[in-house]
């Protein structure tokens, strides 16, 4: 079912070295996601941590992505949750329904802190506490 919906049926006896950037990415969430759960129950959530998912694909294939793992962490199983680690406001407002956002301040020795949390419906309406979140989120207001 994961091989279908991400439109890889196609290219399951393929070698890696002979997909794209695209199908090779997909190819990596879906293995992922069987892994995952072929584990899950009700007693053992599930957690997927996605690193900049989208990043080369084009639009059609970045939004038939998203709406996979949209509904799959939404509907098809409620006990399984992503982490979208993204530069990008558009993808972490329809993947997340709350987001961190974390700065590294040059004067401090800490490492990157979380300076903002905000409400995926709130992206672009509201006012953010940090200059760093204002920053990312302003081609959304």
């Amino acid at each position: 079912e994961i091989v279908t919906e991400l439109k890889l049926e196609g290219q399951l006896n393929k070698d890696v070295a002979h997909l794209s950037g695209g199908q090779l990415r997909r190819a990596y969430i879906a293995r992922s996601l069987v892994a995952l759960l072929a584990e899950l129950s009700l007693e053992r959530p599930v957690v997927l941590v996605l690193d900049e998912a989208t990043v080369g694909l084009d639009l059609e294939t970045q939004y038939a992505l998203l709406e996979f793992l949209r509904r799959y962490s939404n509907e098809v199983h409620p006990y399984f949750s992503i982490i979208a680690i993204s530069h990008d406001p558009f993808i972490l407002r329809y993947l997340c329904k709350r987001i961190l956002v974390l700065h590294t301040d040059a004067a401090d020795d800490v490492g990157a802190t979380i300076v903002d949390e905000v409400i995926s419906e709130e992206i672009g309406i509201s006012n953010y506490h940090h200059d760093h979140t204002e920053m990312l989120m302003k081609d959304l207001s």
